[in-house]
């Protein structure tokens, strides 16, 4: 068996490709939320915005627009509410842990990019999701 090249390992754990990671799985989460959205009939529509160093997940809803704002920095990746108050939802740093997995560190413990993602975007894609059909 080949030893682990965590040298390389280590390089694709980089806090930009990791970034560029969260992004593509936050415009999969968007196209899931979509087709959800479209089964129950509902008038939300959902969007993502991606520019150097940050992208935002947008939710249109009746005329009201609610964002999630993501950006990295050289140290961490930080999501805040997409309005004034810039309310911190999550915050990362990518790891290489000790099986050899690319991870992000959040507040102390060890998260896939799913569960950052999750962590951040749940509120606003679901937050009256169900209750939100045309009538």
């Amino acid at each position: 068996m080949a030893e682990f090249n965590w040298v390389k390992a280590r390089f694709e754990c980089s806090i930009k490709a990791i970034f560029k990671k969260l992004e593509t799985g936050a415009k999969a989460d968007i196209a899931a939320v979509a087709e959800i959205a479209q089964q129950l009939n509902s008038q939300d529509t959902f969007e993502v915005s991606a520019f150097p160093d940050r992208f935002t997940v947008i939710r249109k809803k009746l005329g009201t627009i609610t964002a999630v704002d993501f950006s990295v920095t050289q140290t961490e990746i930080i999501a805040t509410t997409g309005d004034e108050t810039q309310v911190t939802l999550a915050r990362a740093v990518p790891t290489l842990n000790a099986d050899g997995s690319c991870l992000l560190v959040m507040e102390g413990r060890e998260v896939e990019l799913w569960q950052f993602r999750r962590t951040a975007l749940e509120r606003l894609l679901f937050t009256n999701l169900y209750t939100a059909s045309k009538s």
